[in-house]
């Protein structure tokens, strides 16, 4: 027994050293840049669009397999100008080695540094991804088994294949992205810089960290957007309980139509959805917009099939004069010069896809105390 143990030992310990002398001499035996005209080939054939690897391609085996890459870009669709679809001016990607024996896909932080994406709709409605989908169509076309074989045959089939045991994956990065929308249809265009998302180890059933910064820009109406969000975000393995935990959104907006030049907004709450019991609940909804206060909570049902949202709103007491000159309106004249300065307001709310409705309504507006209930039965007729 014990010299069988020595052999296995042995055997262990020499292909444990065959990996390690391979992941040490591989880099500089392999020259990854001697792959380029295969990779865009390859991907010219799977895309029908041209890949240009500008970068040096640099390559990493133990103990993470691992690829770094240069700049990148991919050719715009046929009709949509000489402006590159995507670029990614550097990006990094690391599996580890040893893991993959078991079927374990453990992925270290996914880095995309000076991604460009240039999105555009025409004046006839096409996207400029629109035949990439239908390539992915062709290819999943052309590789249909045929006819002829069982659904028994298929099963065996694919029970035969390699079962990814699990995955995790240790991060993703973007970096300094920008992301151009141009939608000619509708006259609209819209740019995202400076967009930055970082997020913690991919897991679940345990929180995942979220941290996005963008700036939005706007042709019409001409106005930019700073936007800071995070959360930490839960998604359970069947992929129908999703919940975001201490969750924060702040804007500043800004324009020459904004009163004073800019808008201040923020927004904090705790959100949970169960797609298989088709629930909603938003609990500690706390909003404020320049001087206003609203805070609510609401539980949704049938969110699928009839969403039915209901819960208590409340805005709190606020200077009603000071926030409408904030938005530019011209209060007018009054015989008491301190009309217009407080309003709060209570209520009840209960909405679905085409009605809505208000009770317990409390509304009290400087000395004055309004109560009642409002009921839109049906929003299409707009009565």
């Amino acid at each position: 027994m014990g010299k069988l143990l020595k052999i296995v030992l042995s055997i262990f310990a020499a292909v444990t050293l065959t990996i390690i002398i391979a992941a040490i001499v591989l880099p500089f035996l392999i020259d990854p840049n001697d792959f380029k005209p295969e990779i865009e080939s390859v991907a010219k054939k799977y895309t029908g669009r041209h890949i240009s690897i500008e970068g040096d391609l640099e390559l990493s085996v133990f103990p993470w397999l691992g690829l770094s890459t240069g700049k990148i870009s991919l050719s715009n669709a046929t009709g949509f100008g000489d402006a590159s679809f995507a670029v990614i001016e550097e990006s990094n990607i690391k599996v580890k080695l040893i893991p993959l024996l078991s079927k374990k896909v453990e992925v270290n932080r996914i880095v995309l540094k000076g991604l460009s994406l240039n999105l555009e709709k025409n004046k006839h409605g096409t996207t400029n991804w629109d035949d990439l989908i239908h390539q992915k169509d062709k290819k999943q076309e052309s590789v249909k088994q045929p006819a002829t074989e069982t659904p028994a045959a298929e099963k065996d089939q694919s029970e035969s294949l390699p079962v990814i045991a699990a995955l995790a994956i240790g991060g993703i990065s973007i970096e300094n992205a920008h992301i151009l929308w141009n939608d000619r249809q509708a006259g609209k265009q819209v740019e995202l810089k400076a967009f930055n998302l970082k997020t913690d180890s991919l897991a679940f059933d345990e929180p995942i960290g979220i941290d996005l910064s963008v700036t939005m820009l706007s042709k019409k109406p001409e106005i930019s957007e700073k936007i800071l969000f995070n959360t930490d975000f839960f998604l359970n393995k069947e992929l129908d309980n999703f919940s975001l935990k201490d969750m924060k959104l702040e804007t500043v907006t800004f324009g020459d139509n904004i009163p004073g030049g800019e808008i201040k907004s923020r927004l904090s709450a705790e959100i949970a959805l169960d797609l298989t019991k088709q629930l909603l609940k938003i609990t500690g909804l706390q909003a404020r917009v320049g001087n206003l206060d609203l805070s609510a909570d609401l539980k949704g049902k049938n969110i699928l099939d009839n969403p039915i949202v209901e819960g208590p709103v409340k805005i709190s007491e606020f200077k009603l004069r000071e926030f409408l000159e904030q938005l530019g309106v011209t209060v007018p004249a009054m015989q008491d010069s301190k009309a217009l300065n407080s309003l709060s307001v209570q209520l009840n709310l209960t909405a679905t896809q085409n009605s809505a409705g208000i009770k317990n309504l409390i509304v009290m507006l400087d000395d004055t105390q309004l109560k009642g209930s409002v009921e839109i039965n049906y929003f299409v007729k707009r009565a």
